[in-house]
């Protein structure tokens, strides 16, 4: 059963005809020089030492599947299989990031082993259980759940949430969550003592899997810096016999807020069979009978969604104003 993540998680099928590894295709007696050739006539592109990529099967890639891709080409290079971790499982899993995939991978290693990172490869020591790895398409990598908490202390605050948020989310058109509350719960008890704990256990616990995309997300992380109230989230609305959900609403204030990502009209896996004009109109149609409802109505875009002072302006003009603590302020 698909889950939120099972659309960008690793496609072997996708990805792999992309890369080509200098030690397979010297061991099937290519001629010396012939893949600086290939690169000086922009067919192939050097990604690391011993490590190319077919230039037409890149250039079809996204951000995701390039790092994905790169991933993918580091471990099958290493001498023994890497267990993936952080940013690097999070890809595999088909976990968000709010801003750029790393140009590293990432991995752990266990402390009494040793090894230093190096300009490709960011190694962390750490102890794990066999309940922490999880094998996939012939690499090891951390489980979800241990990704994740990983991620909780170590990742940005935005990151962290949207990734989270993510894995909780149930689709809307059937489907299950990629993980629950008490299994990332379990996860973070057995892994304790760890640096960072406190910081992460904020996060986990501030995770909401009624958020449906990255920008909402983001979006849940500026108002809690903000300090205002606590909006419910998809809250649903019944209107001339259809149904509508809205993103964020503050029932105190009778208030709806809007975060608008560009994916609804830009993303192929979010438009279907629509048209992104279809999507617009459909959108505009929606947003006419919540405004007609609530007392107040308000959207923002993705940017405006991760800026305190960008928010606060939106949020004021329709009576929500700080009244909590800020929270998730630490980095």
């Amino acid at each position: 059963m698909k889950t939120a993540l099972s659309a960008q998680s690793l496609d072997l099928v996708r990805i792999a005809p992309a890369l080509l590894l200098a030690g397979e295709h010297n061991a099937l007696g290519a001629v010396r020089g012939q893949l600086a050739r290939e690169v000086a006539a922009g067919r192939l592109i050097r990604l690391r030492r011993g490590l190319y990529a077919w230039r037409t099967a890149w250039d079809a890639l996204d951000a995701t599947e390039r790092y994905q891709a790169m991933v993918l080409g580091v471990a099958r290079t290493s001498g023994q299989l890497p267990v993936l971790s952080h940013a690097s499982a999070a890809a595999l899993h088909g976990l968000p990031v709010v801003g750029r995939w790393p140009q590293t991978v990432h991995q752990l290693i266990r402390p009494e082993r040793g090894g230093r990172s190096t300009p490709d490869r960011i190694r962390h020591a750490a102890d794990f259980d066999a309940a922490d790895i999880v094998e996939r398409d012939g690499l090891v990598l951390t489980g979800l759940a241990r990704t994740l908490v990983d991620l909780a202390r170590s990742a940005s605050v935005f990151t962290a949430v949207a990734s989270i948020d993510a894995a909780m989310h149930v689709p809307r058109f059937g489907g299950r969550a990629a993980i629950t509350k008490a299994e990332l719960d379990e996860t973070f008890e057995r892994m304790l003592p760890f640096r960072r704990s406190a910081r992460a256990r904020e996060l986990l616990d501030f995770g909401d899997g009624r958020a449906e995309s990255v920008s909402e997300s983001n979006s849940r992380v500026t108002m809690a810096r903000l300090g205002v109230p606590q909006p419910e989230l998809q809250h649903r609305w019944v209107i001339a016999g259809e149904h509508y959900d809205s993103d964020f609403y503050w029932p105190h204030v009778d208030a709806i807020g809007e975060s608008d990502g560009r994916g609804k009209y830009a993303d192929p896996r979010l438009l279907g069979e629509r048209t992104p004009s279809d999507v617009i109109y459909a959108e505009k149609l929606r947003e006419d009978a919540l405004r007609r409802e609530a007392r107040a109505f308000t959207r923002w875009d993705y940017t405006i969604g991760m800026s305190t002072s960008g928010l606060a302006a939106r949020l004021s003009r329709i009576g929500v104003v700080p009244v909590n603590a800020p929270r998730l302020v630490r980095s």
